[in-house]
């Protein structure tokens, strides 16, 4: 063989084996077998995250808890925000040190979800440091200069961020997203912008992430990854550690990154599919705008890749986030319209379309308002009353009945695809996944659902588990026939627009 051809088929070789390699970051490190569902617990303090995982999240058989970011972040204060959200995703240093809790109570955090099989996916921002205009002192009391670019906890000095050799823009921010290389080597929104490219950074990426999987933490879910280069994440994410899985099987951590899609954009979201999964921001505005079009029909028929949407292998799903739920530009159904939440939520974990995260935030007035807090500032804690709903400005959506009990839904028809599709030709929907599970949705708002659909379940009496506790049958009750079909009936103004059953949720009468 010629040298040229020995050098193609090494490098075909390599090609190969780094791909197949990259696409580990993919598995979802479930410490439970058959269930995938992550939670975002939005703003939570490490102590309550505990007891959530202890009390409801394991118990509910949730996959996975996505915190938010646990370094020393900048503090912002102003008369009319008082500590935004924001100031979480503006690293100070690598220090774990948040008002979510310290060092220790992440420690224990991790530990006491890992416990009840609960998984922790650690929200990571390495794109960038604070804001250039300002100084000051983190929540780990760190001193920080962003103007000079200077953060000594790490420490970070002015050559470690990209500067006017790499970003060609007067005042180095992004003013277009049409050249990949200012969006990836330019500020985003007026933050240093670390440079990946130098070792040393890299180093520091590599040491913290390694420390919080030194913690227990399984995966991370990657802020702003867009702005960087998928080439330098890469070499930093191949230095990371295995971690835990089911059986103590050692695995990568899981990875997703953050994509917002932008006018023109010259970044494509399939350059990260080697490096992890990527968020489908689009995926809750698309079923709205179905629903408000009064187009739901045509969920099944054009939906994913006809669409023109990424393949389900590579993302992961939601609803609604911190951004989504404030956007008034594109906006979904939030918790503020209960039924119409619960339907785009049900068939986000029903309906077999990439991996789900489900959403668990706070009332607010302002879009950039912090968490529920105490006289000083400190984060309040999350109360969870006797009914199981939380109080004290907390929303809890993941507690809501059509969230969390298709949770076990979605473990039930684990590996089964839809058939029995029906549709009223407008917002009633049906369909089956196998033999397994039946969902029945009616997001209309003037007409009754009242039919005789195919359930593809075997002939028996099932408890709707949306309605009442399938272990004692307390809520609606559907018959299903020998031939697999069954009267569904949904009124127009019922508390609950969704009907769910499942195989493993028949009625035996007692």
């Amino acid at each position: 063989m010629s040298s040229v051809k020995t050098l193609v088929v090494v490098s075909v070789i390599y090609v190969v084996f780094k791909v197949a390699e990259s696409t580990t970051y993919q598995t979802h490190v479930c410490l439970r077998p058959g269930t995938d569902v992550i939670v975002q617990l939005f703003e939570w303090k490490w102590d309550d995250i505990a007891k959530e995982c202890e009390n409801f999240l394991g118990p509910k058989h949730f996959c996975a808890v996505q915190v938010s970011p646990p370094n020393e972040n900048r503090i912002i204060v102003n008369s009319t925000h008082n500590r935004p959200w924001l100031e979480r995703y503006e690293p100070v240093s690598y220090k774990i040190e948040t008002r979510s809790g310290n060092e220790s109570q992440f420690r224990d955090m991790v530990r006491r979800c890992n416990n009840v099989q609960v998984s922790v996916y650690a929200d990571i921002v390495i794109n960038h440091m604070t804001d250039v205009h300002h100084h000051g002192y983190g929540t780990g009391h760190s001193v920080y200069h962003g103007e000079q670019r200077t953060y000594p906890t790490v420490p970070y000095g002015g050559w470690d961020f990209h500067d006017s050799l790499h970003c060609h823009t007067k005042d180095l921010n992004i003013e277009t997203y049409s050249s990949s290389e200012e969006v990836r080597n330019c500020q985003l929104e007026g933050k240093a912008d670390i440079n990946h490219g130098k070792p040393f950074v890299q180093d520091s990426i590599v040491d913290f992430l390694n420390k919080l999987i030194d913690l227990g933490v399984s995966g991370f879910r990657i802020s702003s990854a867009k702005y960087m280069w998928p080439e330098q994440l890469n070499s930093i994410f191949d230095r990371l550690k295995d971690v835990n899985s089911v059986n103590g099987n050692m695995v990568r951590p899981f990875l997703y990154h953050e994509f917002d899609d932008k006018p023109g954009d010259a970044v494509k979201m399939s350059e990260y599919f080697s490096i992890g999964k990527v968020e489908y921001e689009n995926y809750g505005v698309t079923i709205t705008d179905l629903i408000r079009n009064r187009s739901l029909k045509t969920f099944h028929s054009n939906w994913g890749t006809s669409r023109g949407m990424p393949s389900p292998s590579n993302v992961v799903t939601f609803i609604d986030d911190q951004l989504k739920q404030r956007d008034i530009t594109h906006p979904v159904f939030t918790q503020s319209d209960r039924r119409m939440y619960e339907v785009l939520n049900v068939l986000l974990l029903a309906y077999p379309y990439g991996i789900p995260r489900v959403f668990s935030g706070y009332s607010y007035r302002n879009v950039w308002d912090g968490p529920p807090h105490n006289r000083d500032m400190t984060t309040a804690d999350v109360i969870v009353n006797a009914n199981g709903d939380c109080t004290g400005g907390w929303t809890c959506e993941h507690r809501l009945n059509a969230l969390y009990k298709m949770v076990k839904f979605r473990e039930a028809v684990n590996g089964t695809s839809v058939h029995n599709w029906w549709s009223n030709n407008a917002n009633q929907i049906a369909f089956s996944l196998g033999s397994k599970g039946f969902v029945a949705i009616n997001a209309e708002s003037s007409y009754n659902l009242d039919a005789y659909l195919q359930t593809g379940l075997r002939g028996g009496t099932y408890c709707d588990v949306i309605s009442g506790s399938h272990n004692f049958c307390s809520g609606i009750r559907i018959a299903v026939r020998s031939d697999g079909k069954a009267r569904i009936t949904i009124p127009q103004n019922a508390h609950s627009a969704v009907i769910a059953i499942h195989a493993n949720a028949m009625y035996t009468g007692k």
